[in-house]
């Protein structure tokens, strides 16, 4: 085996395990100090600790007009699981868990953002 072979096998080598050690920190990241805001119409209607959540559970959102979403809890995370407006945009964005994209239903005024945890990147990092 040539020794320009060599080299380029353990430079990759150590990329594969450098980015596998990046991914598990991230997967296993604290969820201390997250918190969920979940607004209607840019009003704030209820907070939630995601670091406290030890079970699942589920509450319904109703909006003004009759419209309503069923939004899910877990540990670290949370998401819209249904969804009766017409387009269901809200469910298919998933959970999340950090600081970032919120989960939003424009035709129910629904708008759900997390804040805070120690893994947060902010405009000072």
């Amino acid at each position: 085996m040539k020794t320009s072979t060599k080299i380029l096998a353990a430079v990759t080598l150590a990329l594969l395990i450098i980015t596998g050690a990046a991914a598990f920190l991230l997967m296993c990241s604290d969820n201390e100090g997250k918190t969920a805001y979940i607004y209607q119409n840019d009003e704030l209607i209820k907070t939630v600790d995601l670091s406290s959540v030890t079970e699942s559970y589920e509450f319904t959102v109703s909006s003004e007009d009759g419209g309503s979403n069923t939004v899910e809890v877990r540990n670290g995370s949370i998401g819209v699981v249904s969804a009766d407006c017409p387009d269901g945009l809200c469910v298919g964005m998933g959970f999340i868990g950090a600081k970032g994209m919120p989960v939003v239903c424009l035709p129910n005024g629904l708008m759900i953002v997390v804040e805070g945890g120690e893994g947060d990147v902010d405009a000072k990092t």
